[in-house]
């Protein structure tokens, strides 16, 4: 496969709707720094893929993850714990309680626990985390309530919502590797 043959060169890589197959080999890369993936939770498998701990070189510094199964990203944000300053995720808030038929939906639509996600994750060298919500049904002020959950569990952490004004400095490309 190509991925794998190129492989060790790799420093950036940006991936659309990957395979299991794709995602273990960005995953292998020695040399990879910034990685945007951009799954499909709709086509989610029974077992979606979970990515196993990195050697201690290895790790990403950037990652932008939209739309992966729930296992992945969280086995993806353990293996790059130790290196990775920069996240962007595209999650919605908590469905309000006046809106029971929005909490209906599935991750990463509707997602409550953001902060105790990302806190299992244990993101050491986290510097800074974007979120969008493009499509997503969402409030400022359920947004605000995510953020601060979100702040107490990563002290020290920049937290942003792109639709919420919040100055992101990505860009207008979605496949943008900006530098960090």
């Amino acid at each position: 496969m190509l991925l794998e043959r190129a492989g060790p060169s790799v420093e950036e890589l940006g991936m659309t709707f990957p395979l299991e197959e794709h995602l273990r080999a960005a995953h292998a890369m020695p040399q990879l720094r910034k990685l945007f993936i951009w799954g499909d939770f709709m086509k989610i498998e029974a077992q979606p893929p979970v990515l196993p701990p990195l050697p201690p070189a290895h790790g990403l510094r950037w990652l932008k993850a939209w739309s992966l199964p729930r296992p992945t990203l969280q086995s993806l944000l353990q293996a790059h714990a130790h290196s990775l300053e920069e996240l962007h995720l595209m999650v919605g808030p908590a469905a309000p309680a006046d809106r029971p038929q929005l909490a209906a939906r599935i991750w990463p639509v509707v997602c409550s626990d953001l902060d105790t996600l990302l806190g299992w994750c244990g993101l050491r060298a986290l510097r800074r985390l974007v979120l969008r919500r493009k499509g997503y049904w969402h409030t400022t002020a359920d947004c605000l309530l995510q953020r601060q959950a979100v702040r107490s569990a990563l002290p020290g952490v920049e937290v942003l919502c792109c639709d919420c004004g919040d100055a992101c400095g990505e860009g207008n490309g979605l496949f943008s590797l900006s530098p960090i």
